[in-house]
């Protein structure tokens, strides 16, 4: 009997903001998306280190970190 470990996929999505397109609808505004297969620190410092080859954390004035109610967000 082989016994599996289990996995965590993690991802991330970042954005500079939200337009309308021509029907109104919600669009993403210079969208990435990271995913990674990993512990949470791990994925969010992936997710950090490929974000800031797109934009300058410097510079950033708002950042907003949602989850899934997994206690691990809160400290990474």
């Amino acid at each position: 009997m082989v016994v599996k470990e289990p996995i965590g996929l993690k991802q991330a999505l970042a954005y500079e903001g939200r337009e309308r397109d021509g029907q109104g609808r919600a669009m993403l505004r210079h969208r990435r998306v990271h995913g990674a297969v990993g512990e949470g620190v791990e994925a969010v410092e992936g997710a950090l280190a490929d974000l800031a080859q797109h934009w300058d954390f410097s510079r950033v004035e708002r950042c907003t970190v949602g989850g899934d109610g997994a206690t691990w967000i809160r400290t990474a």
